[in-house]
C-alpha cells in the first residue's frame, strides 16, 4: 500500500496544479489506480490511470473535463464498490 501511494504522487508530480491525489484499490476492478485532479486553464480534470502490474507502470484509462468544485468536493471522498482509497493531498 505505502508503494503504491509513494508512486501515486509521483505520477502526480508530472502534472503541474494539482488539486488532489487519490490511491485506490479494487478487487472488483482489478487492482490499483490513482485519480490526479488538476487544474488547468481554470478547468479541473481528472486523470485517471490504472497500475500495470507487468510493466510497473501507470496506465492513463481516461481523462474527465469541466469538473465543478462541487463535484471535486463529492469525488474525492467517494468509494465505490470493494473499494479502498486514501486520500493522499
Amino acid at each position: 500500500k505505502d508503494e503504491m501511494e509513494w508512486s501515486s504522487l509521483q505520477l502526480a508530480a508530472k502534472f503541474d496544479n494539482v488539486l488532489h491525489v487519490k490511491a485506490c484499490y479494487s478487487k472488483l476492478f482489478g487492482g490499483w489506480y490513482s485519480l490526479i485532479y488538476h487544474k488547468k486553464n481554470g478547468t479541473i480534470y481528472l486523470s485517471q490511470f490504472a497500475w500495470v502490474k507487468k510493466s510497473k507502470k501507470w496506465k492513463l484509462m481516461y481523462i474527465n473535463k469541466n469538473i465543478s468544485e462541487r463535484q471535486l468536493g463529492v469525488l474525492i471522498t467517494a468509494e465505490i464498490a470493494d473499494e479502498k482509497c486514501s486520500i493522499l493531498r
